[in-house]
């Protein structure tokens, strides 16, 4: 038997994380490391089919007996190792092997995510195919996990169909009632703006919020916004949809350490991403209106977006999906009109119906995955009261917009805020619901929940892409500069002439350094006999070179007494006068 390790390229696999290179979604990513066997005490090798690494991005969702089930959404594999093409097996004992998988900018997948019922996370694995031994199985897996972050944004949903009963109106409001209540609450004509573009971490949300009761002595009071975030986890038997699913590995470094075998179905050879499946489709509903003569005008304060060419492009190669959805309300009052409203992209609150269940026995139930809905409220907001509306007297209508920061992103180890995302098996949505106090001198004070609007959550804002954009730049403009030189290397460039080119600038750089060295840096050179090399390094900093200081000559000095008393203070030096009558002229010193 042989054991398998899995290391990064550069440093130790010390910590939990597998180092990588660039941003999900924005930049080309790299992960590269090497995968090695060796041998144990034994010293037999193994009979093996194939030795892979693989880059995934795994869904799980907790089973009835709190077992994990993971689904495999994106797989970029590499072999790197595999047996004889007319051999069943063959034998591998110590190996090294070092890979790199690159991911592009627009692979799928979501960001690593732990919702504690459903989770999104990334994967670096080494897989060893071996023959079957008892009690040990047919794999044997080293993996690491990859804390990636998506950053690009998802496109804008796609407008929602108007009914066919009535012209398209995207000004049209809608009007709120709660039938069967006694006594009945007063209608409302009600208009709510959200955003419509992605939010992301330390974003505003601004929800504008424009109410008009049909009864001009009703007065609103106060308002209340709420973002939630629910979790749909579909029906989902484990003969169909996981069926080629692994169990989840242990996520602790020590656990790590132990081979973890499964008895999911081998691997691909080659890098293959496998594209999300498509998300369930919602079932809206949209009733034909009536009309009455009752019915306030309507309010223009907002428009549909059409969706262009460039995003519809977009939304193909995105791992993002969006649904058309139908959006409507039915008035349970006789004499009342209905509306519907296109005001923005909406959901329907509920999920779709699952499908019914088929006849299973007991042991096969326990396997399956049952549907149920988790929600959970991320952020809170009031409109401050009474005084937070403005009232228009001409038009009766109550305008108020309520701002929402949303929060930064937390740890990804723990319970994340996420993201929205859509598989077969589950879905993770935000929306926005408002509820409406509303007073009445006749029917006293009323609490009004308003239709929730959906909201598209990301994790990444405007600041981080650029932030990323910016250190992507750099990095790769210190791996350009920062070449080795080392021979290994340089013939791995020389396909492309890199090589030849490096070569060539290395003897132009010895050419003028020995230029430089003849000129005047040498010892003894001819621009300098002296040998001092000033002329050597004028020539390298182009500097002149100042003229030499002049000497002034010395005169003998005779002091017997200087090596006595060095610090004695200096003797007065007696010159006689020149005289020109005599031939010779005498120098004497006088000591004193």
């Amino acid at each position: 038997m042989v054991r398998l390790f899995l290391a990064p390229a550069k440093g130790n696999a010390g910590g939990r994380y597998f180092p990588f290179q660039g941003y999900l979604g924005l930049t080309p990513l790299r992960v590269d490391g090497i995968v090695r066997t060796k041998l144990e005490e034994d010293g037999k090798p193994v009979l093996a089919k194939s030795l892979s690494v693989h880059v995934r991005c795994y869904e799980s969702r907790v089973g009835r007996t709190g077992s994990h089930r993971s689904h495999i959404l994106v797989d970029y594999a590499k072999t790197l190792w595999q047996k004889s093409d007319h051999e069943e097996y063959g034998l591998l004992g110590d190996f090294d092997g070092t890979f790199k998988i690159s991911l592009p900018a627009n692979v799928p997948g979501y960001s690593t995510a732990n919702y504690q019922e459903y989770k999104f996370f990334w994967r670096v694995e080494a897989v060893l195919e071996h023959v079957h031994i008892n009690y040990v199985g047919s794999r044997l897996l080293r993996y690491y996990d990859l804390p990636l972050i998506r950053y690009d944004v998802p496109p804008p949903p796609p407008p929602n169909p108007s009914p066919t009963a009535r012209p398209t109106s995207s000004s049209t409001p809608l009007t709120l009632y709660v039938p069967n209540s006694k006594p009945p609450t007063p209608i409302i004509s009600y208009n709510l703006s959200t955003p419509v573009l992605p939010v992301g971490p330390s974003d505003l949300i601004l929800s504008s919020l424009f109410l008009r009761p049909l009864d001009p002595s009703v007065s609103i009071r106060s308002a209340s916004v709420l973002v939630e975030r629910r979790i749909d986890l579909y029906h989902i038997s484990n003969t169909s949809y996981f069926a080629s699913a692994t169990d989840v590995a242990p996520a602790s470094p020590d656990e790590n350490e132990d081979p973890v075998h499964t008895a999911s179905s081998p691997s691909s050879s080659s890098a293959v991403a496998t594209t999300l499946l498509p998300p369930r489709g919602f079932f809206g509903s949209a009733s034909s209106p009536s009309s009455a003569s009752t019915t306030p005008p309507p309010i223009a304060l907002s428009s549909s977006m059409p969706e262009s060419s460039s995003a519809a492009a977009a939304r193909a190669r995105s791992p993002y999906s969006y649904s058309p959805t139908h959006s409507g309300s039915t008035l349970g009052l006789p004499g009342a009109s209905a509306s519907s409203y296109s005001v923005s992209s909406s959901s329907p609150l509920l999920p779709p119906p699952p499908p019914p269940p088929l006849p299973t026995t007991p042991s096969a139930a326990l396997n399956e995955l049952p549907s149920r809905s988790v929600a959970t409220t991320v952020i809170h907001g009031d409109s401050g009261g009474t005084g937070g509306f403005a009232v228009d007297r001409a038009t009766g209508v109550w305008s108020k917009t309520v701002n929402l920061t949303w929060p930064k992103a937390r740890s990804q180890n723990l319970w994340a805020m996420g993201e929205t995302a859509r598989t077969e098996s589950a879905e993770v949505t935000f929306w926005v619901k408002v509820k409406v106090v509303v007073s009445s001198p006749s029917l006293g004070t009323f609490s009004l929940d308003l239709e929730p609007r959906e909201l598209t959550v990301v994790s990444t804002n405007d600041s981080d892409r650029r932030l990323a954009l910016a250190k992507f730049a750099e990095q790769k403009d210190e791996r350009s500069k920062s070449k080795s030189k080392s021979p290994r290397r340089r013939r791995a460039r020389e396909s492309d002439g890199e090589g030849e080119r490096e070569r060539e600038r290395d003897r132009e750089k010895g050419r003028r350094q020995t230029q430089s060295d003849g000129g005047g840096g040498g010892r003894g050179s001819p621009t300098d006999p002296s040998g001092s090399g000033s002329g050597a390094k004028a020539h390298r900093h182009h500097r002149p070179v100042p003229p030499p200081i002049p000497t002034l000559p010395s005169l003998p000095l005779a002091s017997p007494h200087a090596h006595a008393h060095p610090k004695s203070p200096p003797m007065p030096i007696h010159i006689p006068p020149y005289s020109p009558t005599t031939t010779t002229t005498t120098t004497t010193t006088k000591l004193t």
